[in-house]
């Protein structure tokens, strides 16, 4: 009974909301039913003027709109003619990341995935447009910087792709994680300690010489740098980055990670190296604190800070 009580709520509310939605852009679900320009539906059985006949031996249970449904990779279909995903990396609304494999080389690559519509501006500038900027800095800097090199760009309707060096490693994030295991920088070993200065130095070093080439990262997490096995790290995600000598993009891409993007950055002033400071500070703070920076917001005295430390233990 709620099943077919739900069939008949959806029969309802299809035709109303593909007209309600009617001339709305969003992201393009390849593996759902399309009943508007903006509204998909996952299984349909129960026959409605705007469904096709194909669609009519399966279950009509859920009907979303695609600006909050992740849009997953189909398996086992190449992309760009050459790489297969096996592994799927990150996961978000913008565009997944999968590991796959160079089917040229037989190597290990990255792909990541820009969602056409997904993080749109009112310049209207999409996720694709930051995967194109990304591509166009590190085929610019990976000679320079130490960073995935560029394998290929693939485009397709519903979204881009960029295909990258895979490096062999953990995240940054991870490996803070490892070494404060559960404590704070006054409870692990010397050895710990060290290592952590060694991370954040390399961190500076690559910042330092991305300002030399007038590049501001814009997002600098602990998720976007990678640690090889030679303890090295690696800079992996530049969709956020400025040009101070081309001036470009223009305007700059909006929004960053909450607790380590600047103040300035949040009201969209023009990207200045000192943005990569604030940036680099937080870090610093989630290093020795093993918290994310977004819980010291507000915390100015060090009454406050002390609070957040202890209610961590």
């Amino acid at each position: 009974r709620v099943e077919h009580l739900l069939d008949c709520t959806c029969q309802v509310l299809a035709p109303l909301l593909a007209d309600a939605t009617k001339g709305f852009t969003g992201m393009l679900l390849t593996d759902s039913v399309r009943l508007g320009d903006v509204l998909y539906v996952l299984h349909v059985s129960v026959p409605t003027a705007l469904v096709t006949k194909k669609t009519l031996n399966h279950t009509f249970y859920r009907m979303f709109n695609p600006s909050g449904r992740l849009n997953q990779l189909p398996k086992k279909k190449f992309v760009g003619g050459r790489f297969l995903p096996v592994e799927g990396l990150r996961y978000s609304n913008k565009g997944n990341v999968y590991k796959a494999v160079d089917l040229r080389t037989f190597n290990w690559c990255v792909i990541k995935q820009g969602n056409a519509h997904a993080v749109d501006d009112i310049h209207g500038r999409d996720m694709r447009d930051r995967l194109l900027w990304q591509r166009h800095l590190m085929e610019m800097l990976q000679d320079d910087i130490p960073m995935p090199r560029i394998i290929r760009y693939a485009e397709y309707p519903a979204f881009n792709f960029l295909a990258m060096e895979y490096v062999e490693g953990a995240t940054l994030e991870k490996n803070i994680e490892n070494l404060l295991d559960g404590k704070q920088w006054k409870g692990i070993e010397g050895k710990n300690r060290t290592q952590m200065l060694r991370y954040y130095l390399g961190v500076l070093d690559i910042i330092g010489q991305l300002h030399d080439h007038g590049i501001i990262h814009r997002d600098i997490t602990p998720a976007n740098f990678i640690v090889r096995a030679d303890a090295g790290l690696v800079v992996i995600d530049f969709e956020m980055a400025y040009s101070m000598f081309q001036l470009l993009p223009d305007p700059p891409f909006v929004t960053g990670t909450i607790g380590y993007v600047s103040p300035e950055q949040v009201r969209c002033e023009l990207p200045s190296p000192s943005h990569d400071v604030y940036s680099l500070g937080a870090l610093f703070l989630h290093m020795v604190t093993g918290l994310p920076p977004k819980n010291f917001k507000g915390k100015n005295s060090p009454a406050e800070i002390a609070e957040v430390l202890m209610e961590q233990d």
